[in-house]
């Protein structure tokens, strides 16, 4: 018989015993007494019950279980004080094979609870990395919500009800991190100004649907980011050249010159902040640069 079902058949003995106390118990000693009812509490206890893998790990699941690990350090603490307050026995007496069949019991115990807190704290702190990595994935645009949401109302995809989830766009999340082409999708999703330019552009990206297709159209996406590339490309070196035109073809005096500098200046600030995704020492850094490049052209300009 192994030790574990030993052990459970002695404490259920132990706690009929508790429950009809015959006659030759009622002097017992209350120290033995004591100790009795701290080895049955350690049997009564609720153990936490493991969290399952799809669950959710909380610092509530954690907590209860470091309770009972620190309930269990209290019972050997008591036990502790009970032996140390009892008569002090001889170097030769052998001790109680119920005291470490308990002792033994009880660190298996502790070991138990120590790796279910570490489990759950690994869960815990995998949920935590997962809940993160989430919040950074980019939120879809205004623009995105709408066609969603006409989509699925005009597509009667949903019933009235089942739309509701879809009323608020901080609600949705992309996971397409690349998101440098925010800028221009009112290129694409703009309908309220529809000029001549804006047609022959929808018409150039658009394909005609593909069979067996719920879609009305489909988008060259290469080709779009091709064109964005090219647009932007097209700004940033007008960004940089219109200023050095601007100064190397009309005549001001040199207040004017480096108000025009300035101006420039907030113009590249301006337009690194609308990209998404730059951080500020990126900005600071391209910046720097461009100033760099305008004060040593207007002061050989200056100079000359």
């Amino acid at each position: 018989m192994s030790l574990s079902n030993r052990l459970c058949r002695k404490w259920q003995g132990q706690l009929l015993e508790h429950k009809a106390p015959r006659d030759s118990q009622t002097r017992r000693n209350p120290s033995k007494e004591k100790g009795s009812n701290t080895r049955q509490s350690l049997k009564t206890r609720s153990s936490p019950q493991p969290t399952p893998m799809g669950s959710i790990t909380t610092i509530e699941n954690i907590s209860a279980v470091e309770e009972d690990i620190r309930q269990l350090d209290m019972d050997e603490a008591t036990a502790d004080e009970q032996v140390n307050e009892t008569p002090s026995q001889s170097l030769l007496s052998t001790p109680s094979p119920s005291n470490s069949r308990w002792n033994a019991d009880k660190e298996r115990r502790r070991c138990e609870l120590i790796e279910e807190v570490k489990t759950r704290l690994d869960r815990y702190s995998k949920r935590l990395l997962q809940e993160k990595e989430i919040q950074q994935l980019p939120r879809i645009s205004r623009q995105e919500h709408y066609n969603l949401f006409t989509n699925a109302r005009d597509g009667q995809k949903l019933s009235q009800a089942e739309r509701q989830f879809l009323l608020e766009p901080d609600d949705f999340i992309t996971t397409k991190m690349e998101r440098s082409t925010r800028p221009f999708e009112w290129l694409i999703f703009d309908r309220y100004r529809n000029p001549w330019w804006h047609r022959v552009l929808i018409r150039l990206i658009n394909t005609r649907p593909l069979e067996g297709s719920t879609y009305p159209s489909h988008i060259r996406s290469r080709l779009l980011k091709i064109l964005i590339t090219i647009t932007v490309m097209a700004l940033a070196l007008a960004l940089l050249l219109s200023p050095i035109i601007v100064l190397y073809l009309v005549p001001m005096r040199k207040a004017a010159s480096a108000g025009v500098v300035v101006a420039f200046g907030f113009l590249f600030t301006l337009a690194m902040a609308i990209v998404p995704g730059i951080a500020l020492d990126s900005i600071f850094i391209g910046l720097s640069a461009y100033m760099a490049v305008l004060v040593t052209f207007l002061a050989n300009l200056q100079g000359n």
